[in-house]
C-alpha cells in the first residue's frame, strides 16, 4: 500500500515539474529585434543618448515589447537612479500588479509600494510602506491610488516612533491628504468621526 502511495506522489511531482517547464518561455536570441523577440525572455538595455540611457529591463517580451513579468532597473543618471520595479508589464509600461522600490538618493530612499499599476503609475489598490529614515518611518497606507497618489478610500496606520504611534485613520484621501469623511482612531481608545483634512506625506 505504501509503495502505491509513494508512486502516486511521485507522479504528481513529475506532472507539476513538467507543467512548470512548459509554462517557461525560451530565451530571446541574438540582439534585440522587435520582429523576432516575441514569446521569449530577454534583457534590454537603453543605449540611446537620452535621460533613460543605461536603464535595463529583464523579463518577458511579446511582439518586441515588454509584456508579461519582468524587472526594470533605473540605472540612468536621472532623478530615479537606483529605483527598481518588479512585476507585470504591458506595452513597455508598468501595468498590472507589481512592487516599486524607491532606492534613488532622496528623502524617500527605502520606501516601497506594492499593488496595482496603470500606465506606469500607482493606480488601483495598493500598499505604501514608509521605510525611509525620516519622521514617517514605519507608517503604512493601504487603499486606493490614482496617478501615484493616495486618493480614494484607504487606511493610514501610524506606526512610526512619535506622538501619533498606534493611531489609525480610515476614510477618504486626496493627493496624500485626509480629505472628506473619515474616522480617526487614537491609540488610547478614543474615536473621532468627522471631516478631516490633514497632510500625510506627498511622495512626488
Amino acid at each position: 500500500m505504501k509503495n502505491i502511495f509513494y508512486t502516486f506522489l511521485l507522479g504528481i511531482v513529475v506532472i507539476l515539474l513538467s507543467s512548470t517547464q512548459g509554462w517557461s518561455l525560451s530565451q530571446c536570441t541574438g540582439e534585440f529585434d522587435p520582429d523576432t523577440w516575441t514569446n521569449c525572455e530577454g534583457t534590454y538595455i537603453y543605449w540611446e543618448d537620452d535621460k533613460w540611457k543605461g536603464d535595463k529591463y529583464v523579463g518577458e517580451f511579446q511582439d518586441g515589447s515588454f509584456n508579461g513579468h519582468g524587472a526594470y532597473y533605473h540605472l540612468a543618471d536621472n532623478e530615479w537612479k537606483g529605483d527598481k520595479y518588479i512585476g507585470e508589464f504591458r506595452d513597455n509600461d508598468f501595468q498590472g500588479y507589481g512592487t516599486y522600490y524607491q532606492l534613488s538618493n532622496n528623502d524617500w530612499y527605502g520606501d516601497k509600494y506594492v499593488g496595482e499599476f496603470e500606465n506606469g503609475s500607482y493606480s488601483g489598490q495598493g500598499t505604501y510602506y514608509y521605510l525611509a529614515d525620516n519622521n514617517w518611518k514605519g507608517d503604512k497606507y493601504v487603499g486606493e491610488f490614482v496617478d501615484d497618489k493616495a486618493t480614494g478610500y484607504g487606511t493610514y496606520f501610524f506606526l512610526a516612533d512619535n506622538e501619533n504611534k498606534g493611531d489609525k485613520y480610515i476614510g477618504q484621501f486626496k493627493d496624500w491628504v485626509f480629505d472628506g469623511e473619515g474616522t480617526y482612531y487614537y491609540s488610547n481608545g478614543s474615536v473621532e468621526k468627522a471631516s478631516i483634512e490633514r497632510v500625510i506625506f506627498n511622495t512626488l
